[in-house]
């Protein structure tokens, strides 16, 4: 069973344990992530890591909307293109603010992370609302750009 995690340098894993670590406790992060793919492989009977991919990529936006100040001191919403490690950043955090908001309890935080992860991929997920919520807001003000300059 233990044969499906992957190495521990992989870039994607190693940003999702930075990112869910509390006061720079990292083994207990590591641990908690490879908890995690072992209730992903637990619960599809499948390689965890494809599944885990995915999901991140699903629960990614590409555009972020910045604040910026025009000249007469009005706010004005200018939407940004993400980078690939930015767009997985804010995807990450989303799905672990998901899970810590919901709290079901008696289970692990690693298993919550798991359903959550699997919310994700089969559409029932709140973090899906935000990521269609962030796209609509800078589809509306992508015009910003033009009267800017």
């Amino acid at each position: 069973m233990h044969h499906h995690i992957p190495p521990a340098q992989s870039p994607l894993l190693h940003l999702f344990t930075n990112l869910i670590m509390k006061d720079g406790k990292y083994a207990l992060a590591a641990k908690t992530t490879s908890q995690m793919l072992l209730n992903i492989h637990a619960l599809t009977r499948s390689p965890p890591m494809p599944i885990f991919e995915h999901a991140i990529l699903s629960a990614s936006p590409f555009v972020r909307c910045k604040r910026q100040k025009e000249r007469g001191g009005k706010a004005t919403l200018r939407p940004m293109a993400l980078s690939e490690r930015q767009r997985m950043r804010i995807g990450i955090k989303w799905i672990v603010t998901a899970v810590e908001k919901r709290g079901t309890p008696g289970r692990t935080h690693a298993e919550r992370l798991a359903r959550e992860l699997l919310a994700v991929i089969k559409g029932t997920s709140s973090v899906l609302s935000l990521k269609e919520q962030m796209h609509t807001t800078a589809m509306q003000n992508r015009g910003v750009l033009c009267k800017i300059r």
